[in-house]
């Protein structure tokens, strides 16, 4: 399929970029996002998937709507998925789930020094 635009993929939605002024940019429902997620992943090079995993490429701010999506399919609170956003996570499409960063020794002590508080 030839198009002027891009897309990705953003949990069950499939949301489309373009600079056709009747489409623009677009959020489907609707749309089979879990057989194309598993075309592309057939397609992905062993570099690429490391680079999703590592690196977190595919992740992306978590916004009113993924929040939503988390608590409606997730069985996460509202109040979960915000402490997720303050404390940095992120969310993947591709696997479906909120990634967090890598811990540092900083964070350890500052969860052992939570601990000791308590």
């Amino acid at each position: 399929m030839q198009w002027d635009g891009e897309f990705e993929l953003r949990g069950p939605f499939f949301e489309v970029f373009t600079e056709l002024p009747d489409i623009g940019t677009r959020l489907i429902a609707g749309y089979p996002v879990e057989a194309l997620r598993e075309r592309l992943e057939e397609t992905f090079t062993i570099e690429r998937k490391m680079e999703q995993v590592i690196f977190q490429i595919d992740s992306v701010p978590i916004d009113e709507q993924i929040a939503q999506h988390l608590v409606r399919t997730k069985d996460f609170t509202l109040e979960e998925v915000k402490k997720f956003q303050a404390d940095g996570g992120r969310y993947s499409p591709s696997r479906d789930s909120v990634l967090f960063g890598p811990f540092t020794d900083k964070d350890m002590e500052d969860d052992e020094g939570a601990g000791a508080r308590a």
